[in-house]
């Protein structure tokens, strides 16, 4: 990757994946990144540049980086309590396409952290898991729509993206990754179509193990816009 995204690249996704998306709050990078945000928050046109190429070819621009690392940095990304680099998709002057082409392919990006590495446990009945440096991993992939800052305020075709999002990750072979869809698609209910989120929430796969019977309850729960 040529510059300016070898600058930036490394300080939004270097991080120790066992401390989770915290890690970015520590004294000695902390002043660095504040600095490289209040760049990226000035020219907002870089930073969807650098989120598009990102995503839209992470097996290449992200190649070096581990699971967890990816999980800690889109939560990083896309939580406001971490950073303000999601609210770039929800900026008019920036390029519309680029934004909704970055979360188009989010989905990608998505499956490839959890599918085969979030252990398949469920989080809304407070499932531990195994391995316990999973437990920020599992935790992001059923929390990232809850503190997301997209898809809430934000236009029609941005929230459709989203949506699409969650929806393809319901039909995750992992029911993990459905749950955190479906957990998504559920707080949807009050700000989307919702003819569009239950065709999602029906399309999702639920599966045939011991925690089917509990995901086609929370299926029906995220249909009334009733998830925790």
């Amino acid at each position: 990757m040529n510059q300016p995204y070898d600058k930036y690249i490394p300080i939004i996704f270097d991080n120790n994946g066992d401390l989770g998306s915290g890690q970015y709050f520590e004294d000695d990078i902390d002043s660095l990144r504040d600095k490289v945000e209040i760049e990226l928050e000035e020219e907002p046109t870089l930073l969807i540049d650098i989120l598009h190429s990102a995503f839209t070819n992470f097996e290449t621009h992200l190649s070096s980086y581990t699971v967890y690392q990816l999980s800690n940095a889109i939560d990083y990304i896309f939580n406001p309590g971490l950073s303000n680099y999601g609210f770039v998709f929800k900026d008019d002057t920036v390029d519309r396409r680029k934004r909704i082409e970055a979360l188009d392919s989010l989905s990608d990006l998505m499956l490839f952290i959890y599918e085969d590495t979030a252990e398949p446990i469920l989080g809304h009945l407070s499932q531990s898991v195994q391995d316990k440096r999973k437990d920020i991993l599992n935790g992001v992939c059923y929390m990232f729509w809850d503190t997301a800052t997209i898809p809430y305020n934000c236009d029609e075709d941005i929230r459709n993206a989203c949506l699409a999002v969650m929806g393809r990750c319901a039909r995750s072979n992992n029911i993990a990754v459905v749950e955190g869809a479906l957990h998504g698609l559920g707080h949807a209910q009050r700000y989307s179509d919702k003819k569009l989120i239950e065709k999602y929430i029906d399309e999702a796969n639920l599966g045939t193990s011991e925690n089917s019977e509990a995901l086609r309850r929370y299926a029906q729960a995220a249909k009334r816009g009733r998830v925790l």
